[in-house]
């Protein structure tokens, strides 16, 4: 059906043709791979830190346990999942940390599911995740709970498909 739509489109057979180019096969390794590093590095220095919680962090706690939803100077949500973060886990920075270093675990593989579609092959899908996961500017966000960290993912969730 889908070739029958673009063979009239295209006038012929051949031209359907090169209108109708399958996707690149999914690096699912190497996006894997790579989105298990940064997740595991995210806990590592989350867990071996000299340093508590940020300024920010405090503040989304509070919030959390005081929720009036609409009433803050930032998404509620992030205050939610600081709440509910803080009752699975209780109060320590792996729990307080887990919801950005999930995020930015997801930034990563959306930029090799990008690559993809805009029809890059295993290379360029892993070139992407890994330009990702090594670049400062995302590096910086998702390093702690901060509105930055849910305005990047939602920003990268949202432009994935549209």
């Amino acid at each position: 059906m889908t070739e029958d739509l673009a063979t009239e489109a295209a006038g012929s057979v051949d031209a359907a043709r090169q209108v109708i180019t399958p996707r690149p096969a999914l690096a699912v390794g190497l996006i894997a791979g790579l989105a298990a590093v940064q997740f595991v590095a995210h806990l590592v220095t989350a867990l071996w830190t000299p340093y508590g919680l940020h300024r920010d962090e405090f503040l989304y706690l509070a919030m959390g346990q005081h929720l009036q939803l609409w009433h803050m100077f930032f998404p509620p949500a992030i205050a939610v999942l600081a709440n509910v973060a803080r009752g699975l886990f209780g109060d320590n920075l792996f729990a307080i940390r887990l919801f950005p270093a999930l995020a930015g675990t997801t930034i990563v593989v959306l930029a090799g599911l990008t690559a993809r579609e805009l029809g890059g092959n295993r290379s360029a899908q892993g070139l992407a995740a890994l330009a990702v996961l090594l670049s400062p500017c995302f590096s910086e966000r998702r390093r702690y709970s901060n509105q930055s960290c849910s305005t990047s993912f939602g920003g990268r969730l949202g432009s994935w498909r549209w």
